[in-house]
């Protein structure tokens, strides 16, 4: 059963998460030239019986003092660089064009 979450175990998803966490990360790395990717796990918030991931892409100049776990103040920090809605859209369509990357969520 995956951390965090309520209920009885579901293998298929477990089975599948490494598969489609390597394919997205590589798809991650040709779309946007990062050269590391970090992934996290998240399953404690109250009220949520389900877990969520993110797959962050690093910036390849990106400073050391923010790297490794130390990224996640920046995700929608204000005065850090933000994308518009459109280049979201437009990277998304990138990255589920990606060949060998796995389907599904």
């Amino acid at each position: 059963m995956l951390a965090g979450c309520s209920g009885g175990s579901d293998d298929s998803q477990e089975g599948g998460l490494g598969t489609w966490q390597v394919g997205l990360s590589r798809a991650l790395h040709q779309v946007l030239g990062c050269q590391k990717t970090y992934a996290a796990q998240f399953a404690g918030e109250e009220g949520f019986a389900h877990v969520h991931f993110h797959v962050v892409a690093r910036p390849p100049a990106l400073a050391a003092e923010l790297r490794g776990p130390r990224i996640f103040p920046m995700l929608g920090a204000a005065g850090c660089p933000q994308i518009g809605v459109q280049r979201m859209d437009e990277i998304a369509r990138e990255l589920a064009a990606q060949p060998g990357r796995p389907t599904g969520g």
